[in-house]
């Protein structure tokens, strides 16, 4: 399976077209870190295998000045300055698990907790 975490707005099967967040596929043995703005996608390699069973904090923080920041338990491994989007409102928080091969097994992923904030400059 190919799984999806973060502020984008992809649906199961599609990638996003606009967003910041962390992706798992299927076909891959480390964790991508991905951006995407209007369709045209960027990644970095984070460097990180997730073992099954085994909780790992991923944060994603943007400076709003053109820089991505991707952190995997504390410890940034990615940081994206291009392909950002930039309009409020094209993408939320969400979560997509994508079968990819085999039939009559099931495929989860369990998450803990997500917490959003989103700071405004006054």
């Amino acid at each position: 399976s190919t799984w999806r975490i973060g502020l984008h707005d992809g649906t199961i099967g599609a990638a996003p077209r606009n967003g910041f967040y962390f992706e798992q596929a299927a076909d891959a043995a480390t964790l991508r870190c991905r951006t995407a703005a209007g369709g045209a996608p960027s990644d970095e390699d984070a460097g990180v295998e997730l073992a099954p069973g085994t909780a790992h904090r991923l944060r994603i923080t943007s400076d709003g000045g053109g820089a991505a920041y991707f952190s995997v338990d504390d410890e940034i491994v990615a940081t994206i300055t291009r392909d950002l989007p930039a309009a409020r409102g094209a993408f939320g928080l969400s979560i997509t698990l994508e079968k990819t091969a085999g039939t009559g097994t099931e495929h989860a992923l369990v998450v803990d907790y997500v917490y959003l904030l989103w700071g405004v400059s006054r």
